[in-house]
C-alpha cells in the first residue's frame, strides 16, 4: 500500500510527530478502498476477449486457492520482490529485485531495472523477509473480495439476466431525477397547492435549471405546466 501524494503532503505538513497507529477500523477502510479501486479498474475502457479470458482465469485461480492476494497495511511498502521456488539442489530459490510491476508491460515493455539473486544465503534472507510480512497481523487476505468483484463484473462466467441490465440502465438514466427529488424542498405553502406528480416535477426542474441553466416541461394540456414552471 503506497500513500497518495496528497496524503504524503498532509502527513509532512502535520504538527503531530506521532507515528500513525493502525487499527481494525482503518484496516477495513483501506481494504474497502482497494476493492473500490479494483472494481473501477475492471469497468474502465473497452475490454477485449483476452481481458475477459484473463479475468475469468484469475477468478478460477482465486477460487481454487492457487492464487492468494494479500494487502500489507502495517506501513507503506514499495518493494518489488519475486521469489521462485524450484526442485533444484543447487539453487532452490531464485529471487528478482527491481522496480517492475507484475504485469506484461512492467516485466517486458518498460524501462525497468531488475536484478536476479542466485546466492543461496541471500535468497534465504529474502524469503524470510517476505514470510515475515506475509504472516504479519496487518497483512490481510483480500482474495475473496477480488473474486466477488470479478464474479459481479462483465467478465463473470454466467450470463447477466436482461432484466438486470434494464434495471441498471434505468438507474443510471434516472440519476438526475433522483438527485432532484432528494436535494430540493418546496415551501409548505406551495406544496399544499400541488399534487404529488407536480411536486416531483418542480424538484426535477429545479435540479436541471441549476445544473444546465434550462429545462423543458412537456406535460400534456391541463397538468399544470404554468404552475410548475413558475415554482421552478
Amino acid at each position: 500500500m503506497q500513500r497518495l501524494p496528497h496524503e504524503e503532503l498532509r502527513i509532512a505538513s502535520s504538527f503531530s510527530t506521532k507515528k500513525e497507529q493502525l487499527d481494525n477500523q482503518t484496516a477495513l477502510r483501506l481494504k474497502r478502498r482497494l476493492a473500490k479501486e479494483f472494481r473501477e479498474q475492471v469497468t474502465i475502457g473497452a475490454p477485449s476477449n483476452a481481458d475477459e479470458a484473463g479475468l475469468r482465469r484469475l477468478a478460477r485461480q482465486l477460487d481454487a486457492k492457487k492464487v492468494v492476494v494479500k494487502l500489507f497495511l502495517k506501513h507503506p511498502l514499495h518493494a518489488k520482490l519475486y521469489l521462485l521456488f524450484r526442485p533444484d539442489p543447487i539453487n532452490p530459490i531464485v529471487g528478482y529485485l527491481g522496480s517492475s510491476n507484475f504485469t506484461q508491460a512492467g516485466l517486458a515493455g518498460q524501462g525497468e531495472l531488475n536484478v536476479d539473486v542466485l546466492e543461496h544465503d541471500a535468497c534465504q534472507k529474502l524469503a524470510q523477509w517476505f514470510a515475515e510480512r506475509w504472516n504479519d497481523h496487518w497483512c490481510i487476505d483480500i482474495s475473496k473480495e477480488l473474486l466477488e468483484i470479478i464474479n459481479e463484473s462483465w467478465a463473470r462466467e454466467g450470463s447477466i439476466p436482461p432484466y438486470h441490465i434494464y434495471v441498471k440502465m434505468a438507474y443510471h438514466l434516472s440519476r438526475e431525477v433522483r438527485a432532484g427529488l432528494n436535494e430540493f424542498r418546496i415551501p409548505t405553502d406551495f406544496g399544499n397547492k400541488l399534487l404529488d406528480f407536480q411536486i416531483a416535477a418542480v424538484k426535477i426542474a429545479a435540479r436541471l435549471l441549476n445544473k444546465r441553466g434550462g429545462v423543458i416541461i412537456g406535460d400534456v394540456v391541463g397538468l399544470g405546466k404554468t404552475l410548475i414552471s413558475t415554482l421552478s
